[in-house]
């Protein structure tokens, strides 16, 4: 008899995504599917690069500070290019460093 680890370890594994589970997180937000050997790398990207772009919104509120706006001013200024940025990376359909 097996125990329900050796059953989980020799279950077959779908290639095909479940359209159930893609709609779900689809109403969450994005979801796209992936290469299983390319969880690592998806998980350091989903988390550390929020944290890599909330030090550069600090960085870059600090440094409107510094160069003389007061600290309610500073964000204003580099929010709206902020959002824009964000909303040209989600649109991209070519690799970063081409123009289109």
């Amino acid at each position: 008899m097996q125990t329900g680890i050796e059953k989980w370890k020799n279950r077959a594994f779908k290639t095909e995504p479940d359209p159930k589970v893609v709609k779900l997180f689809a109403d969450l937000g994005t979801a796209p599917v992936i290469d299983e050997k390319l969880m690592d790398a998806a998980t350091v990207l989903a988390a550390s690069g929020t944290v890599f772009a909330l030090r550069y919104i600090r960085a870059s509120m600090q440094a409107g500070i510094e160069i003389g706006f007061d600290w309610q001013t500073a964000p204003r200024n580099y929010g709206t290019n902020r959002k824009r940025s964000g909303q040209n990376a989600n649109e991209r359909t070519s690799a970063p460093r081409t123009i289109n």
